[in-house]
């Protein structure tokens, strides 16, 4: 059965719809030059209700999601006679399966309203994104040819439900369009035929589903790997829950980390914020990004997302003294291609080669700059003086003629002081003769 180009099916077992398709995926990679494809992107996000229009590469955005009403019309995905024309079921099925909302019409209270948010909100977790979701729909078709969405009257990304290929053996659980579509479709089979649970592993199930969906419809294509722990993997997969490491490189690549919100961090005025870091401690931050295997609740995964990406960081000493940086590239190696396509190694701690500055309190003086290691080794600025107390400042970015792509990082800051001399060692000074006051000549 198969789909229109931008539909992506996520399969139970050794079966999955849309397996065309794949041979349009291998082919538009394997012609295409640049490493930032690594993580099998497809669109992003353009235009959304809450952004409007002229999104690019990178740019933190809002996206709304909601759940169309039951007897919409969800559009045939294939030629006359393929896949036909239906209508939404899937909140009757939710219901009739787990139970309906304790307050009418307020879906939020229905015990499985928690699935479909936590799924769509781990994906702006760990990324630019911030996925909001409308309470509201106006019931206009579905799929192949999408309505966009408008605040207040239907989400940009809408999820629905239909029968599609029954619930045993291998079949398909769900297919999603690619922005700026974002059209979810459940199959109901699988929710009416007990392959999901509110728990164990039947909870995981519905949860990587649900999250695979919005994946596709943020801008995913399917990806295998020889670990086969990657979310967006044709299979569906209960070892792990949510977005793993490809997956956060991808989201990242394409809206930017969570540091990217409300305006980003690309300036000195726009600066995150990490504190005062006292004399012998230190302050870090993008402690994450070593594993292919990430955990539900990880968040501090930062990055530069490409050329046009800085990031700074904001950080106040309290005397005189030493400031060191230490920029840490962070990533795994694995296995990684398109759908039925050729794998190769890809080492996420080497995408691109990164720099890092430290600024004075003026916010324009670079006082000393590491660059020049290649891309995956550390770079350190060590024990550099600082003239007094302050706001100084970390700038990340990418090394001149480096790979336009994401680069996971981590920043450590340390600080050691260097107290003005007391008022009791200058008097002791003074009377050995080692101190020297000028005085003004006699008139």
């Amino acid at each position: 059965m198969p789909k229109l180009p931008n539909v992506y099916c996520f399969g139970m077992g050794n079966t999955y719809l849309g397996s065309w398709q794949s041979t349009l995926v291998v082919l538009g990679l394997l012609s295409a030059a640049s490493s930032a494809e690594a993580f099998q992107l497809g669109n992003r996000w353009s235009t959304t209700a809450t952004n409007g229009g002229g999104l690019t590469q990178g740019d933190a955005t809002t996206v709304t999601w909601g759940f169309v009403p039951d007897g919409t019309t969800i559009a045939g995905t294939a030629a006359a006679g393929e896949d036909p024309t239906e209508t939404s079921s899937l909140l009757s099925a939710l219901d009739t399966t787990f139970g309906g909302p304790t307050t009418a019409g307020d879906l939020t209270t229905a015990a499985w309203f928690s699935q479909f948010d936590s799924a769509y909100s781990r994906w702006g977790e760990v990324s630019g994104l911030t996925m909001a979701y409308s309470p509201t729909d106006d019931g206009v078709t579905m799929g192949a040819s999408p309505f966009s969405g408008i605040l207040g009257i239907r989400a940009d990304m809408r999820i629905g439900g239909r029968s599609v290929d029954g619930s045993t053996g291998a079949n398909t659980l769900a297919y999603n369009y690619l922005p700026n579509n974002g059209d979810h479709v459940q199959d109901t089979d699988n929710i009416l035929g007990g392959t999901y649970s509110l728990t164990g592993i039947g909870s995981t199930r519905l949860r990587n589903v649900i999250t695979h969906e919005a994946g596709h419809g943020l801008g995913f294509r399917h990806l295998e790997s020889n670990n086969s722990n990657q979310l967006l993997e044709p299979f569906i997969s209960t070892a792990f829950l949510g977005p793993q490491l490809d997956d956060i490189l991808g989201i990242q690549r394409h809206y930017g980390d969570a540091l990217e919100k409300s305006g980003g961090n690309d300036t000195v005025a726009t600066a995150t914020v990490l504190g005062s870091v006292a004399s012998g401690m230190v302050l870090s931050v993008g402690t994450l990004g070593d594993s292919a295997v990430v955990a539900n609740s990880a968040t501090d995964f930062i990055s530069i997302d490409g050329t046009t990406d800085t990031d700074l960081f904001a950080f106040t000493v309290g005397s005189q003294g030493f400031v060191s940086l230490t920029l840490d590239p962070r990533g795994a190696t694995y296995n990684e291609g398109p759908q039925d396509g050729i794998q190769a190694p890809l080492i996420t701690d080497q995408l691109s080669n990164l720099k890092i500055e430290l600024i004075g309190t003026d916010g324009f003086t670079v006082l000393a700059t590491a660059s020049g290691s290649a891309a995956g080794i550390t770079e350190t600025v060590t024990s550099q003086g600082v003239s007094g107390a302050g706001t100084y400042y970390a700038r990340v970015m990418e090394e001149a003629g480096a790979d336009d792509d994401v680069q996971l990082y981590g920043l450590t800051v340390g600080f050691e002081a260097v107290p003005e001399p007391s008022s009791a060692l200058l008097a002791l000074l003074a009377s050995a003769g080692l101190v020297f006051r000028r005085t003004r000549p006699s008139c």
